[in-house]
C-alpha cells in the first residue's frame, strides 16, 4: 500500500471527513480509525445516515474509488470510553500496535491526532515518535467553529480553503529500537526509548595513551603527562571498577566517585600511570612521585591539575553541552570531596596507541 491515513477518533466523526478533504490532493488508499465503542457507533451512523459517505464522495470525488469498507475501525475490546487506567491501557496498546502495523504495510502514513480524548492524541504522537519514518506525517486539522454542530459530516468543497491541515513536528526514534518493539508493553518500550536517547546524548570518549590524546565529539585534545595520567586514572576507575555493573547506564549513579582517602590509598597506581611517560627515572616523574608520596597528597595535589583539565576541555569543545560529561568533577560536600568522571561507562575506551 502506498498511502494510509490513520486516525484516533471520539464522538466527532467530522474530524475524519475534514482531514480527508484536506488530503484530497494526495488521497490515502485506506483509512484506519482507532476509537471507542461509542466512537465506532458515531462514525458508523455518520457514514450511513443521510447518504453520509456517498454524499462525501460526491463532494470530494477524489475518494470515489474508496468504499466505506476501506474505513477500518479498531476498537479495544470492552472499551466504551476511556474512564480509568485499564481502558487507557487497552486503548494505548491498540494505538501502538496499529501504528507499528501501519508502518509495516504502507510506504507512508498520514496520522491524525485531532480526535478522541487528549490521551488518545498523545498516544498517537508517542507511537509516531517510536515507529514513524522520515516520510510519515503527524497531522492536526483545524476547521471553522460553525462546523462543530451535531450531524455535520461533509465539508463543502467550495469552502476547502477554510480547512487547515497542520503538520505536527515529532522526533523519530525508530532507528534506535528493535524491529519487534511494537510487541513490547508500553512501559518497557518507553524505558527502552529513553535509554536510547540518553545513550545518544552521551559522548563517546577514547583515551589514546601513548599520544596522551582525549578524543571525543569529533575533536582531539592533547593533555600534558601529569594531567593525562590523572584523567586516565579516573577513566580506568569508571571503566573497570564499576560498583553497580548490573546497570545498563550509569545515569545518576556516582558510586565509583572516590574520596580523597580512597585516592590516597591508591596513589601508587597513579604514580605508575604517570611513569608511562618517561619512566620512573625521568625528572618530572620523580617530581610527581615525591609530591604524591607526601601525607594527605590527594588533598593538596588534585585541585590544580583538575582545574587545568577542565579549562582545556572548555577550550577544546567550546559550548557543546555534551562536553560536561568529559570532566572530572567533585560531588562531595565542602571539606569531604569525592571525585569522578561523568562520562558514561559504556562509552569509554582506553587504547595504548
Amino acid at each position: 500500500m502506498e498511502h494510509l491515513a490513520l486516525f484516533v477518533l471520539g464522538r466527532s466523526p467530522a474530524i475524519l471527513a475534514e482531514t480527508l478533504a484536506a488530503l484530497a490532493e494526495d488521497p490515502p488508499e485506506a483509512v484506519w480509525v482507532i476509537t471507542t465503542e461509542e466512537g465506532r457507533k458515531a462514525l458508523a451512523h455518520a457514514l450511513a445516515s443521510d447518504e453520509g459517505w456517498a454524499r462525501f464522495v460526491r463532494e470530494w470525488p477524489e475518494y470515489a474509488g474508496m468504499q466505506p469498507e476501506a474505513i477500518q475501525m479498531r476498537v479495544p475490546e470492552g472499551v466504551t470510553d476511556i474512564h480509568d487506567h485499564e481502558t487507557h491501557k487497552r486503548m494505548s496498546e491498540v494505538i501502538l500496535a496499529a501504528v507499528d502495523e501501519a508502518v509495516a504495510c504502507a510506504r507512508r502514513i498520514s496520522a491524525s491526532l485531532a480526535g478522541g480524548r487528549k490521551t488518545m492524541g498523545y498516544m498517537m504522537g508517542l507511537a509516531m515518535t517510536l515507529f514513524g519514518r522520515p516520510q510519515d506525517r503527524l497531522l492536526h486539522v483545524l476547521a471553522p467553529l460553525e462546523w462543530e454542530r451535531p450531524g455535520f459530516f461533509t465539508p463543502p468543497r467550495a469552502e476547502r480553503a477554510r480547512i487547515r491541515l497542520v503538520d505536527v513536528p515529532f522526533v523519530r526514534l525508530r532507528g534506535h529500537l528493535k524491529p519487534a518493539a511494537g510487541k513490547v508493553p508500553i512501559e518497557r518500550l518507553a524505558e527502552a526509548a529513553q535509554r536510547a536517547v540518553d545513550l545518544a546524548m552521551q559522548p563517546h570518549l577514547v583515551l589514546h595513551v601513548r599520544r596522551r590524546i582525549v578524543e571525543s565529539l569529533g575533536r582531539e585534545l592533547e593533555l600534558p603527562p601529569r594531567e593525562f595520567a590523572i584523567y586516565q586514572f579516573f577513566a580506568e576507575e569508571k571503566l573497570h571498577r564499576c560498583r553497580k555493573p548490573e546497570r545498563s547506564l550509569c545515569g545518576d549513579c556516582r558510586e565509583c566517585f572516590l574520596s580523597v582517602d580512597a585516592i590516597e590509598a591508591r596513589k601508587a597506581e597513579l604514580v605508575r600511570m604517570r611513569a608511562q611517560f618517561g619512566g620512573m627515572d625521568h625528572p618530572q616523574v620523580e617530581k610527581f612521585r615525591k609530591s604524591w608520596s607526601a601525607k594527605n597528597a590527594a588533598r593538596t595535589n588534585l585541585a590544580e591539575p583538575l582545574r587545568r583539565i577542565a579549562e582545556q576541555i572548555e577550550q577544546a569543545f567550546s559550548v557543546d553541552p555534551r562536553a560536561e560529561a568529559l570532566k572530572i568533577v567533585n560531588i562531595g560536600p565542602r571539606g569531604q570531596p569525592r571525585y569522578g568522571l561523568l562520562a558514561e561507562r559504556s562509552h569509554i575506551e582506553v587504547r595504548l596507541d
